[in-house]
């Protein structure tokens, strides 16, 4: 090989160096933007759910607040009572606890959810029930030495009923 074709060949491969050495960096320049991207969506995602974490927690605190002073048993019903009248059954079938607070609207398993969320910050044992087949959830709290059922979804069928206290045969005695 002669030095033209040496010195020929080294131009050829320091081209191809600087080629490969252009498309890295704009390879690194697409994987940080990328990353920039995925940083971005992920904080956003994380600041979403801090929020509706604390929208969910502030309603929860609302009702508990407003039981202060009362026992257990008043507790129980009051926020019982006041899920019924509050709230009303999606036909679209929705079920999570931001829905449910946002909307006034939820399905017998965010009704469950809720309720046991709330007795449980109220140092009220609480449990929550489902059916056999799995179509139906609800609650049982244990007050004045038993468990009791409580049923909101229940609850709310009664109450549109329009007679009076109807809704309070859910609530079991």
């Amino acid at each position: 090989m002669t030095k033209k074709e040496t010195k020929s060949l080294a131009e050829e491969l320091a081209a191809y160096d600087e080629k490969i050495r252009r498309l890295q960096e704009q390879i690194d320049n697409l994987v940080q933007k990328k990353n920039e991207t995925i940083l971005r969506n992920v904080t956003s995602a994380l600041e979403e759910n801090e929020a509706i974490t604390q929208f969910i927690a502030e309603k929860e605190q609302e009702l508990i607040d407003s039981v202060k002073g009362m026992n257990q048993r008043e507790q129980a019903k009051y926020i019982y009572k006041y899920m019924v009248h509050n709230y009303a059954y999606d036909d679209d079938l929705n079920a999570d606890l931001y829905y449910l607070y946002k909307n006034n609207k939820g399905i017998c398993c965010s009704f469950s959810l809720a309720y046991y969320r709330i007795m449980t910050r109220l140092n009220i044992p609480c449990k929550m029930t489902v059916n056999a087949d799995h179509t139906h959830q609800w609650n049982e709290v244990f007050i004045d030495g038993k468990w009791q059922e409580v049923d909101i979804t229940e609850g709310i069928r009664l109450y549109n009923t329009g007679f009076p206290n109807a809704e309070m045969r859910a609530f079991q005695k």
